[in-house]
This record gives structure tokens, sequence and C-alpha cells, in this order.
């Protein structure tokens, strides 16, 4: 038998569009709805085959229920313009997937999708309906089931009466009865939910309900169905779904159409659906590529004469190593004209493989090429190349871009800049999938497994891809004028950055082995404190235990859900509005804490330690933050607290090696020196020139005390506050980190705008302006683009304002201490000091050095940094030495 799908567009549309994170272009069009409903349509289209489908949209103005009755959905807040401007988008992309859409004057989607099942039933064809609206709920039969789009769960009648505990026929009387406030259906006051079921249990429908009031027992009820009559059948008519449309339905209308590939990958470019784009992408055939293995010498030097004839070419490396370092390579490959690459093998290990060159003769053979500084070298995550020359003593040199690096200063805010994503996003081109490549027999096996035909395949695109992109990324870096940025920061940051990784730095195991002990028995003793307070012994770990015992067994007051599981949250910000209050949440919040840095760090850190170097080489990403700022990964360093005594412990576990000194140089409050500069705020930069305490200067001004009676607790507030300007923090966010009342917060604010007269005027024009441009700057010219703010107020609108405040902000610090590693560096380079930077975490540099170059070394760190930009304020860095990283910066 033939099956119609036919979906609730309204209903899905509303649900992406709560249910699905925030996603906008980088233009500011809001898309989580339409990419939601599009899920959806391709998920239907390709796993359920369906012989007819069709979309309904409800149309503008008011349905022939309002005539019925004025207040129906009068309740219901209005449309989010992020969600309407999301609408007609919505349906040309049902237009271009071939799927029929229909709407109908005075009529609501579910009297479409009613109209046409009727219909369809009549035609003998089975009836698929894809909603979440229990209304629709009523149309089920034999031949109509609803697919749930949650967990794609077929509901029949019998499901519906295990969930309802009504059947399909009597959900029109069900909502009359016990009404529904979304739709502004009355139903009966006092008739709850469990009290309808059993009603209709008994007497069927509300007719029958009414005709047997003599028979019902309960007073209570009785009264209730007498005073509430006319309700209960008005709310009849607005529950059932209407079945005879003015409408000319013919269901061979509603057969898929074919699929417009021009059309729909033109509209998922636009929208910036790359995930999606992969289904209507096509990998180009072998046919037309020229892709070709180098099996010898003669053949390698032919090509390395074929890319120095060109103007550009890239290159890719398939890097291999452990511990975070590029010791070795399974091959390279090259490509200077589009669709035409090479690949040199050289680490390909399996039964049968033929020969390879080895790596040494290849490089010296490669050199020419390398070294040349002519024309232009394009190299996909440039970082991870040079470690591996470093560790082979050998180098690049001309012209290098990195497309990596190139499309986050194009648009900070992705999460992935991979050759497969950029492929996708700039070219509609689907990379062949390099997990498929190290699978065999359903078992993955190691790279250097991988035949070396097939891995050619993909190396050689890679090259290809990069070298396709380059001349799109390079003119949009022209436009937005960020080639300085890249050419003067980015680029030679790579270089320090990869010889930072290959330097590492020590750590000490048995000291980490040592807290770890010391850090579990204070766990242990936690844990008993807090199950004397519960009275049970359960896993604290366990968020769904934790939430029984707080809040079903000990009744404390519930604030929130959790997203997906719509379970009670037992989340941090929970637990600290909690703990102002209640023992058991401070003493939760501690174990938590202990917990995350035994399992993240003292236990971790170890495992991470590299046998051969005896150091920790952690990985830092250029390209992993919207606002320009480093980040660090395996480990991720960055999260260690700085304040804490735990914290602190684990930090004395990085040491200087041997004879060995560190030395930390940490700017002082750069992010509010350069709020002054940008915002030129006299009394911020009066200050800092008068080399003030900055934090009690805020408390005195906003408190009205004097600054020799500002003790710990007021100027550690006024340090949140200061701090919370930057980040845009509201009255309500101030609130909670202060412990004050919301309305007091926002005193607080006010005030502090009073006092800064211009942070608030500056403020306020950037967020005008971010309205006009769409983006926002640092000082270098790096960008963000806030689309949030540019076209339509979305939920929430704060995040967007924070993230426009805090980036120029958080930006030019960035982008200060970047420039501040590169001169140093270059400076250690040129003096011929053994001393070098080691890590570079939020504001601080740690360099490890020789006991002779200690004060050389803190000269060169201070008249550096401090000088190397010119603020109207000045830059001032905290300077510290030890052996090990947290004496050093103590």
């Amino acid at each position: 038998m033939k099956k119609i799908y036919l979906l609730d567009g309204n209903g899905l549309l509303y649900r992406a569009f709560f249910g699905l994170p925030q996603m906008t272009t980088q233009s500011g069009q809001p898309t989580n709805a339409i990419y939601g409903l599009t899920v959806i349509l391709l998920k239907l289209l390709k796993e359920y085959e369906p012989d007819y489908v069709a979309v309904a949209f409800d149309m503008k103005g008011p349905t022939f229920r309002h005539e019925i009755y004025k207040e129906y959905k009068i309740e219901r807040p209005p449309m989010p313009d992020a969600l309407a401007v999301q609408w007609d988008i919505a349906k040309k992309v049902c237009q271009a997937l071939g799927i029929s859409t229909v709407q109908a004057e005075k009529y609501e989607a579910d009297d479409i999708i009613s109209s046409i099942t009727a219909k369809a039933e009549h035609e003998n064809i089975e009836v698929v309906i894809v909603a979440s609206d229990k209304d629709l709920y009523q149309l089920i039969s034999e031949k109509v089931k609803v697919l749930h789009p949650k967990n794609y769960d077929l509901l029949d009648a019998e499901k519906i009466h295990q969930l309802i505990g009504v059947y399909p026929s009597q959900i029109p009387d069900y909502l009359a009865l016990v009404g529904d406030k979304t739709d502004g259906i009355p139903g009966v006051a006092g008739i709850g939910e469990k009290t309808a079921s059993s009603l209709l249990a008994q007497y069927n429908n509300l007719e029958e309900i009414y005709n047997n009031l003599d028979h019902i027992t309960s007073p209570k009820i009785k009264n209730s169905l007498i005073n509430n009559k006319n309700d209960a059948f008005l709310s009849l008519k607005l529950a059932q779904l209407q079945q005879s449309l003015p409408l000319e339905i013919k269901i061979d209308a509603f057969k898929p159409k074919e699929i417009d590939k021009t059309i729909i990958t033109s509209l998922f470019k636009e929208l910036q659906f790359y995930s999606l784009l992969g289904k209507f992408t096509e990998s180009i055939s072998q046919e037309i590529l020229e892709y070709r293995i180098i099996n010898d010498t003669a053949e390698l030097s032919a090509m390395v004469n074929d890319m120095l004839a060109n103007k550009s070419f890239s290159l890719y490396a398939e890097v291999l190593g452990d511990y975070n370092l590029s010791t070795a390579l399974l091959g390279l490959s090259f490509c200077a004209k589009k669709q035409k690459a090479y690949y040199l093998p050289l680490m390909h290990d399996y039964l049968g493989a033929p020969s390879q060159i080895p790596a040494k003769d290849a490089f010296k053979i490669l050199q020419p090429l390398l070294s040349s500084e002519n024309g232009s070298k394009i190299i996909h995550d440039i970082k991870s190349f040079i470690k591996f020359l470093h560790f082979h003593g050998t180098d690049i040199k001309g012209s290098i871009y990195d497309p990596m690096i190139l499309a986050h200063l194009i648009n900070p805010s992705k999460y992935n800049y991979s050759s497969e994503e950029l492929a996708k996003e700039y070219l509609l081109y689907r990379m062949v999938d390099k997990k498929e490549l190290s699978k065999e027999r359903s078992k993955k096996i190691p790279l250097t497994g991988v035949e070396i035909n097939n891995f050619s395949r993909y190396a050689c695109e890679c090259a290809d891809i990069s070298f396709q992109l380059f001349p799109l990324l390079l003119e949009k870096i022209k436009e937005h004028n960020l080639l300085e940025l890249y050419e003067q920061m980015e680029l030679p940051l790579s270089f320090i950055l990869a010889d930072m990784e290959v330097a590492g730095i020590k750590v000490n195991p048995l000291l980490l082995k040592e807290q770890s002990l010391d850090l579990k028995n204070k766990l242990s003793a936690l844990s008993d404190e807090i199950y004397s307070l519960t009275g049970e012994v359960f896993n604290i770990n366990s968020p769904k235990q934790l939430s029984d015992i707080l809040f079903k067994k000990l009744k404390l007051p519930a604030t929130r859900k959790t997203k997906i599981t719509r379970m009670l949250s037992t989340g941090t910000e929970v637990l600290e509005e909690l703990a102002t209050e209640h023992e058991l949440a401070r003493l939760l919040l501690d174990y938590r804490q202990f917990f995350k840095l035994q399992s993240t760090y003292l236990d971790a850190l170890p495992q991470m330690i590299n046998p051969a170097t005896g150091r920790i080489h952690t990985i830092f990403n250029q390209t992993a933050t919207s606002t320009g700022r480093l980040s660090s990964s395996n480990p991720n360093l960055q999260n260690i607290p700085i304040k804490t005594p735990v914290g602190k412990k684990v930090r004395d576990a990085f040491i200087a090696e041997g004879n060995n000194v560190l030395i930390s140089a940490d700017y002082s409050q750069i992010e509010l020196r350069v709020l002054a500069h940008l915002s030129e705020d006299e009394n911020l930069i009066a200050a800092f020139h008068n080399n003030l305490d900055i934090h009690a200067l805020t408390a005195s001004r906003i408190f009205g005390v004097p600054v020799s009676e500002v003790g710990y607790e007021l100027r550690s507030r006024a340090k949140i506050i200061n701090f919370g300007i930057i980040y845009g923090l509201s009255a309500y966010g101030l609130s909670k980190q202060i412990g004050c009342a919301t309305d007091e917060a926002q005193i607080i604010i006010n005030s502090y705008f009073k006092k800064y007269p211009k942070v608030e005027a500056y403020i306020q024009s950037l967020l005008e302006q971010v309205s006009i441009k769409g983006y926002v700057e640092t000082l270098f010219q790096r960008r963000r683009y806030i689309s949030d703010i540019s076209r339509v107020k979305l939920h929430p609108t704060t995040s967007a304002e924070r993230a426009a405040i805090n980036m120029p902000v958080q930006g030019t610090a960035a982008d200060i201490i970047k420039l501040a590693m590169i001169k140093l560096y270059h400076a250690i380079k040129q003096d011929n000091l053994k001393g070098r930077i080691v890590l570079q975490i939020h504001d601080e540099l740690l360099i490890e050095t020789p006991p002779e170059e200690i004060e050389i070394m803190k000269v060169l760190a201070k008249n550096t940094m401090e000088k190397i930009a010119e603020l109207k304020v000045p830059l001032l860095i905290e300077i510290g030495t030890g052996k090990s990283w947290a004496e050093a910066a103590d």
C-alpha cells in the first residue's frame, strides 16, 4: 500500500527553533529552525522513501477559530523575529527538495493535514503524520500513524492510549475537558488530565458525559461540568480538526519531485549548512584527475622542477608521532595546478608494500623547493609540518599561506577549519573520508598500514583542495584588510608555537602522584561528609542519583532542568545558588572541583609525559577561539585554577630542567588597560598612569569608602565588577557573582558608569557600530562577526552583546601578547641566549632559562612586553622566578 507523509511545518519549525542551539550565518540570518526542518526532510526522503509527501503551513492572519472564539490563542506570545525571518526560506528548501508545501487562508496547518488525511484514506493510501503536536493525534486510525520527530517513534492508537489515557478519537473530547493554555482553549475549570481520562473511559465522549451527569458521583466534578457546559462544547469545536477545507486536493500532486541540486546547494551554501552540503556535492571523477604516485628519486626531482616552475604550489604533510610530537611523515603531496597532484609515500608499511624513498634522501631532493623564496607555498596546518622539520634539522622559507589560519581570520567563530570543512564551504566539494581509509574489514588499522594507492587519492586531494582554496581565501583576506595581521602576527607565531611544542616543559611525576594521593584522601573525607548529610551512600558523580537526592529526598528548591534529558539540573550554577543556604551544595562544589583536578591533571598528566624527553608537549591552538586568544590542549593548561591551593599544587609539578629556572612574565590587568585605551576614559587612564590599585579605587568610588579603608572583601567585589564590565556582565549575572539582589547589582553597574562615563559611551558606541557593520575589531584589525546584533534580536540577545563588548578588549590583549612573543622569541635568538619560551597561558609567558641568564632574560622580557604596543596607558608585567611554575608565578 502506498504511503503519504504529511509534515506539520509550523510545529516542526517552532520545535527546532526552541530546541536547537542558536545558529546564524556570517551575514546574520538565523537558521536553526530551517536546519532542524531540513534534517527531518532529508531523513524522510532517504530512509522512508515516501510515495507522496507534503508540508503544511499556517497562513498569516486570523482563522475560523478566532471567529468562533475571540480569545483563541490570545495568550500565545508573538512569533520571535528570529523565527519569522526563517519561514519563507524554509519553504524554499522544501521546494528545492521537491516537496510540496500547502497552506489555506483562515485554516491552520493541522486542518490542512486533516483534510489531506481524509482524502488519502478515501483513496486507500496509508498516512504518516510527522509532528509532535498532540492535536494531530486525533487523526490516528488503522491507516493513519504519527511519526514523532524526537526519536522517530511511530505512534498508533494503543501508544496514544498509553501516553495520554484516551484513544485518538477521544482527543477532541479530552481537550474539551482539560483545555489547552497554549491554544487558549478554555476547557472545564476544575477538570484535570486524570479526571478527563477517567470520564472518557467510562462515557466515551463529551456528549455522553453530559447525558450521564446524574451518574457522576463526585459533586465537585458534576458542578464543574454543569457550570462550564458552554465552555466545554466551545472547546470541542476549537479542538476538532476540519476535514472539508475549500482546497482542491489531488494526492498525485504530492509525489516528490527530483531534487534541484543547483538550487539546494546554493541555498545550503547561503545558509552555511556545510555538514549537509556533502549529501549533494560529489567527489570528482577519478578520470579527470591527474594524481600521481612518486616511486623513485628521478620522478621526485622532476616533480620538484615542476613545482619550482610555478608561481605557487601547495604541500600537504601527513604527520605521524606520539605525545604531540611530529617525529615522522607518512607521506607528502604537492599541487601546482588544479586537479593535478603528486603523492610521495615515505612510511607505508604493510604486507607487499613497495619500497619507498628514504625520508633523508627525499628531503635532500626537496630542499631547493622548501628553501626557495620565490612564489607562494600553501600548507594547511603549517605548525605541524614545522615541528617535523625542527626534529630533522631543516626548515622552510618563502611566502607561506596556511588555509586553516586564513579561514579562521575570515570567520573566527567556526569550530572546524579542516580541509574537508573548507572544501564544503568554499568549493561545494566533498572530499574522500580519511576515516574510511584506516578501516579494513570493520577493523581500524594504523595509517601506515593503508595501501599507497588508496591513501594517495586522499593525500593528493588535500594538496589539490588547498591549492584551489588559496585564491578564494586570499581574496577575502585582502577584502577584510587582514593580510598584515596574517603575515606579521599569525604566520610568525606558527613557527614560534611549533618550537614551543617541540621544547615542551618538564613535569615531576612523583609530585603529581603524591598530590593525587593527597587529593584522593580529601575526596574520601568529602564523600563521607556528603553521605552523612544525605543519610545514604550514592554515586556522587551521577547527575541522576544526585538529582534524586537533592530534589526528591531532601526537597531542596529546583531552579532549572537540563536541556536534553529535562532532568532537574545539578549543574554548577544550581549548586552555587543552593550553596548560599545549604552546606551540602558547598561540599558538592568542592568535591567536583577536586575530582576534576585529580582526573584531568593529577592522574592524566603523568600519562602525557614523553618517555624520550621527560616533558609534556602541549598543543597550542591558533584557530580555537573567536577572540584570537591562544588555547592549549593535551593537556588544556588554561583550565588549571590559578588562585586555589589545589591549582597551585598542580602548577608546582611543572618544573625547570636540571639547574634551569622558570621565569613567569605576566601582564598586569592588561584587559582593563586595553579598556582604558579603547574607551579613552580619563579616570581609568589616570588611575593606570598613577599606578593606583584599580580594584581598590573602583571599590572606593562605587561603595563610597576611602581607598585606605577598602578591605579584601570590597576589593574582591570591585574586581568582579571591573572585569564583569569587560565581559558585558548583566545585572543578573553580577548579582550571582557578588551575592546581592539583581536591583542592587543594577545600581552598582549604573554607579560604575557614572564614575567611568566614557566606558559606558564606548560600549554604547560599540553596540551601535556592530549593528551597522555586523562585526567588531581589535586594535590590530582582527575581526569577529556578531550577526545576532546586526540583523534581528535572537534569544538570548545579551550573549551577542557580551561577545561584542568583550571581543575588542580580549582580542586586543591576545594580539598584544602574540606580538610580544614574536619579538621576545627573535630577541632571544638574536642574542644567542639559551633560554626559551615554553608556555603561554592567558596573559602570561613562561620562560625556561639557565641560571646565568636570569637577569638578562628578565630585563629582555620586561622591555619587550611593556613596550610592544603604544597605548594611552602603560603596559606593566609582573615577573617572578622559581624552580616550579607555581613558585615563579607566586
